[in-house]
């Protein structure tokens, strides 16, 4: 009787599968090899379209983004910035207002504070001459003479307006800026300009008397590029912190604000005075604070008394008294003497707290109201009327 046998399979043997184990991890990574350079192309398809979508508005040169001023589909947070910029050109009051502009002629730049025609911009792109006639070029091209200019008489800030420019406004800085801070200006050529606050207030070199009628303060800046007076510095929040004095200093938009409720209304810059000349405690020795020398000594400026005569401290104050506070306002690094003032209702009564005589005491005094010059323009080139500053 012949004897079936079924087939049987032979059992693996470890090289078996050893192959076998092998092949499937070589599928794998090729599957993955795979994968990995079709994500890549897909990833370069997208940027290539997106470039080509961008290219028109946005590109990098020499490192500095370059943003074409008239492009309606500028970046979101930069296109304020551009369209709120204007450049300033002085023309002699007996020229006629000229189709063109060279842009050699342009003394400096500035920036829209209403929609209604309010601009600042420094003193060194608009300096006083009574015949001069200011107009501003706006980020579309149109020109607009100034029909009224209002210098601030205890900072280099110039305030000009003009009508009918319907402009974009950025919104100003409430709060310090610190040490590092990372902001940006227009360039030149209609870009974008990186720029590194160095430091959140600089003073002038220690040694250097101030005056409580003039801001010593200025906001240090690292730009890397030859800033126009009266550029106009943001944030990443898209929010106006200061503008330029030149490719290092910048006058903070704190000046700018609290010349504004008198320039609104008046359409004159208004300040407080108190007429003393002063130096930081920290210059002598006296205790200092975490921030800097706490207070400011009275001392004279040469031929300059400490105390100016007729003014608000006269036969109240005297040299060598140490002011440390107005109010509960201590003066601090951050709380400058000048631009403290400023923070109270015109001609206030306050109260200084003063160091005389290592005698602590409450001293009562009114601050003296100062007026900035301010000049009307009724036609190009002929000023109507002036308002000259308040002694």
């Amino acid at each position: 009787m012949q004897q079936t046998i079924a087939p049987t399979t032979p059992a693996r043997t470890a090289s078996s599968a050893h192959g076998t184990s092998s092949r499937r991890i070589g599928v794998m990574a090729m599957v993955s090899v795979l994968g990995f350079f079709a994500g890549t192309i897909g990833g370069l398809v997208g940027v290539a379209l997106l470039m080509r979508m961008v290219s028109p508005v946005v590109w990098m040169q020499s490192g500095t983004w370059m943003v074409r001023r008239t492009a309606p589909t500028v970046l979101p947070a930069l296109a304020p910035l551009i369209a709120s910029t204007v450049d300033v050109f002085v023309l002699d009051g007996a020229e006629e207002l000229p189709a063109l502009l060279p842009l050699d002629r342009r003394t400096g730049r500035g920036v829209a504070l209403t929609t209604d025609g309010w601009i600042v911009t420094t003193r060194t792109a608009l300096p006083m001459e009574r015949r001069a006639q200011p107009v501003v070029v706006t980020s579309d091209r149109r020109m607009i003479a100034a029909d009224r200019i209002a210098y601030d008489p205890v900072s280099d800030l110039v305030f000009l307006h003009v009508t009918g420019a319907r402009m974009s406004v950025l919104p100003l800085r409430e709060d310090d800026l610190e040490a590092g801070v990372l902001v940006v200006m227009p360039s030149e050529d209609g870009g974008i300009v990186p720029a590194t606050i160095r430091t959140p207030v600089a003073h002038l070199a220690p040694g250097l008397v101030h005056s409580s009628d003039r801001f010593a303060t200025m906001l240090a800046i690292n730009d890397g590029a030859q800033a126009t007076p009266g550029t106009p510095l943001m944030d990443g929040a898209g929010v106006l912190v200061g503008v330029a004095v030149d490719a290092t200093r910048a006058i903070p938009v704190a000046a700018i604000t609290s010349a504004l409720p008198s320039l609104f209304r008046e359409g004159t810059v208004t300040r407080n005075t108190l007429g003393v000349r002063y130096r930081d405690t920290s210059e002598f020795g006296y205790p200092a604070t975490r921030e800097r020398g706490e207070g400011v000594v009275l001392t004279a400026d040469g031929a300059l008394p400490a105390v100016e005569p007729k003014g608000p401290a006269q036969g109240i104050l005297r040299p060598a008294d140490v002011i440390l506070a107005v109010q509960d306002d201590v003066l601090t690094n951050r709380r400058p003497f000048p631009e403290l003032l400023q923070e109270y209702p015109m001609g206030s009564r306050v109260l200084l707290r003063v160091l005389r005589d290592a005698d602590e005491r409450i001293v009562p005094i009114t601050l003296a109201v100062t007026r900035g010059t301010t000049l009307m323009v009724a036609r190009a080139g002929v000023p109507a009327a002036s308002s000259p500053q308040s002694p």
